[in-house]
């Protein structure tokens, strides 16, 4: 497992990360058009921003005398890939917890299975 999932995931799990990461699906941002989209303080949206950061969520690129915030769509694809492995794992243990409930519904009553090997139970 990559070892920034959890810092990742503990970074998306506050509502106002939440919402500057779907304002920042529109397009790049500044701190204060974010602030003021999200009706928030300046301080308390680089606080947010900042944590974003750290866990390579979004990036910042400077223009002039601005830092436009944007969204890092790799780390995205990243977060996609891990929760489908876990999608898919749990498909394949359903598939074998069927296999093992039809194996059991193939024994006969007599102790042994379909191909007359006695079973040990």
């Amino acid at each position: 497992m990559n070892d920034r999932i959890p810092i990742r995931f503990s970074a998306l799990g506050d509502a106002t990360r939440i919402q500057l990461i779907e304002a920042l699906r529109n397009g790049p941002r500044s701190v204060n058009e974010l602030a003021e989209q999200l009706h928030l303080r300046q301080p308390q949206t680089s606080k947010h921003l900042k944590l974003l950061l750290d866990a390579e969520l979004i990036t910042v690129e400077r223009q002039a005398n601005r830092r436009l915030y944007s969204l890092r769509p790799e780390t995205f694809r990243e977060l996609v890939m891990w929760s489908n492995s876990l999608a898919q794992m749990e498909a394949r243990m359903h598939r074998l917890d069927a296999h093992l409930k039809q194996i059991q519904s193939n024994v006969k009553g007599d102790g042994t299975n379909e191909k007359g090997i006695e079973d040990l139970d």
